[in-house]
């Protein structure tokens, strides 16, 4: 809740000629208790421009790498309760789909908003 009310924050702070072209994207490395439905509303009660999606835990792996990220669902068979680790990095990339900044998880709206706005100015 603290990375999401941040970013939440931060889309507040951010002009309205920036935020009509920015979107948040939270993925759920848990689809089997995230629902897609769940993590619309989830998402949305932060900001309208966050949006949520999950996928197969096979689709997810292959996002993951593509941003040199891992997830591990601490399972064992038989078990209803699990546990997944996570990393807790949010991605900043510019309308060209460049990765411009890796923010940690308890950044500030302050440096949020700069960083949106630096990858924003970019040209292709």
């Amino acid at each position: 809740p603290l990375t999401m009310s941040n970013w939440a924050r931060a889309f507040k702070l951010l002009p309205a000629d920036e935020l009509s072209r920015v979107r948040g994207l939270l993925i759920s490395v848990d689809p089997e208790r995230d629902t897609p439905q769940m993590l619309k509303e989830y998402a949305t009660f932060f900001h309208p421009n966050i949006i949520g999606v999950t996928g197969s835990v096979a689709a997810l792996r292959e996002v993951a790498a593509l941003y040199r990220s891992d997830f591990v669902i601490e399972k064992e068979q038989g078990q209803a309760e699990y546990d997944v680790a996570h990393m807790s990095f949010v991605y900043v990339i510019d309308p060209q789909g460049k990765v411009r900044d890796l923010l940690a998880h308890e950044s500030r709206p302050a440096e949020i908003v700069e960083s949106i706005g630096k990858a924003l100015k970019v040209k292709s």
